[in-house]
């Protein structure tokens, strides 16, 4: 395109030099045919004025030579004007072929250029339809891309958001339950720390429980071997029943066994009742109640009559003073049916009283209304049902004193009655029973202090061949068994 219109102003150019060219030749000729034509008149006048002049002289002459120039004048102007007429026509000819051929050229160049025109309108047109169509498909694919990379970004946030909801969601969850993972794992260090402090120290409490109580029973049961005492009763009461089992020894001074339990003891400013001072010195005394059976000493006067061993552990007690005696008083109160008694003595020796004061303290059990039951503590096993231990520490045929241990082959804790086959011999009546029973609802031990050994079911308490200077006692006496099996307590 550019270079068509190059072309036509190349010709256009061309067209306005030659047109430019012809109307400077036509001025020209223009020139040369005004200067001829001006030239030609001069020459006409000046011949007038010389044939005027002389025309005396020469009349016929001139006139024939003045013929001849007018005619040679003439031609030269025709041929000039001719001349210059053919230049012109040439001229114009040529003027008129380049004008032809500029038009033609024209004509073909606005052709060329409407063909260029139409060519580049047509292109236009179908590069404007191209476009439009490229412009639609592209609109289209654009929409289509659009849609799809809404959908994608749609699908991408969706995805995003669900990611990150999820994400969030995970987060919060591994939060909660990082803390309360945090939360229980602390509840739980605690309440394990409290569950082993509240261990170490239930341990530690039970240990010293243990302990204590280990102490406490061996301490007790010590107390009570300690407070068991021989009974020396050197006379029988005519006050006695019929059917009493020594009825036949009333009114006798045959010397009598039994064993009894120191079971409290109180200090006294009275008027001292002892054999020493009777009651005619008041001074500190310690008044010491002894419970036995009441068939071993029945009443106030056979407890006058009654001598009371302490601490006669062995035979060399005797010999180096250790066992201590005094003389019963008095018969406190007693309980037939129940088969045991309360029986008073008095000393003021202060040291016998404060040690058998110390042995009471010592003592857990003051009657049949205080029992320890260990069980409840959790510091002893359960027991079979089968097992009863019964132990009872006593004077058999009033020798030292003497520990065995049997079972409870049968209870009746309502009436206080308690059967059991512990060895006992005569001379027993009166001791402690120390008893390891079972609860109500569990069998566990239990240490029971109340009742008092009242004999067998088929023999007496009683003991003959005695010596009456209470030094000397026959072991092998005759009619009593030492392996007795069936025993009664009340």
């Amino acid at each position: 395109m550019i270079r068509v219109v190059k072309h036509f102003v190349v010709v256009v150019v061309v067209v306005v030099v030659v047109v430019v060219v012809v109307v400077v030749e036509v001025v020209v000729v223009i020139i040369v045919i005004v200067v001829v034509v001006v030239v030609q008149c001069s020459s006409s006048g000046g011949s007038s004025s010389s044939s005027s002049s002389s025309s005396s002289s020469s009349s016929s002459s001139s006139s024939s030579g003045s013929g001849n120039n007018s005619s040679t004048g003439g031609d030269g102007v025709i041929v000039v004007v001719a001349v210059v007429v053919v230049v012109i026509v040439v001229e114009v000819v040529v003027v008129v072929v380049v004008v032809v051929v500029v038009v033609i050229v024209v004509v073909m160049i606005v052709i060329v250029v409407v063909a260029v025109v139409i060519v580049v309108a047509v292109v236009v047109v179908v590069v404007v339809i191209i476009v439009l169509v490229v412009v639609k498909v592209v609109v289209v694919v654009v929409v289509v891309v659009v849609v799809v990379v809404v959908v994608v970004v749609l699908v991408v946030v969706v995805y995003l958001v669900v990611v990150v909801v999820v994400v969030v969601v995970v987060v919060v969850v591994v939060v909660v339950v990082v803390v309360v993972v945090r939360i229980v794992v602390v509840v739980v260090v605690v309440v394990l720390v409290e569950v082993v402090v509240v261990a170490v120290a239930v341990i530690v409490v039970i240990i010293v429980v243990v302990a204590v109580v280990v102490v406490a029973i061996r301490e007790t049961f010590s107390s009570i071997i300690d407070r068991t005492v021989r009974l020396r009763v050197n006379f029988t009461s005519l006050e006695r029943p019929n059917d009493d089992e020594l009825a036949e020894e009333r009114g006798t001074f045959k010397l009598r066994m039994g064993t009894g339990c120191v079971k409290r003891v109180e200090k006294s400013k009275k008027p001292c009742v002892c054999s020493k001072c009777d009651g005619k010195v008041a001074r500190k005394q310690w008044r010491f109640t002894v419970k036995t059976s009441h068939h071993v000493v029945y009443n106030t006067e056979e407890a006058k009559k009654t001598k009371i061993d302490f601490f006669y552990d062995d035979d060399s007690c005797r010999r180096d003073k250790t066992m201590k005696s005094l003389w019963g008083e008095e018969v406190e109160s007693s309980e037939p049916d129940r088969d045991y008694c309360h029986m008073l003595c008095v000393t003021c020796d202060e040291d016998l009283g404060k040690k058998i004061e110390e042995l009471c303290w010592r003592f857990w059990f003051d009657d049949e209304q205080n029992r320890q039951d260990l069980f409840e503590l959790g510091l002893l096993p359960h027991c079979d049902e089968d097992c009863n231990p019964a132990l009872i520490v006593s004077h058999p045929h009033g020798q030292p004193k003497k520990i065995t241990v049997g079972e409870v082959t049968d209870q009746n804790l309502e009436n206080s009655v308690l059967e059991y086959n512990t060895p006992t011999c005569p001379g027993s009546s009166g001791a402690p029973v120390f008893w390891c029973g079972r609860s109500k609802n569990s069998y566990s031990f239990m240490l029971l202090w109340s009742p008092v050994h009242c004999g067998s079911f088929d023999e007496t308490s009683t003991q003959n061949n005695h010596d009456s200077n209470e030094n000397n006692h026959d072991s092998n006496e005759n009619n009593h068994n030492s392996n007795e099996n069936n025993h009664k307590l009340n």
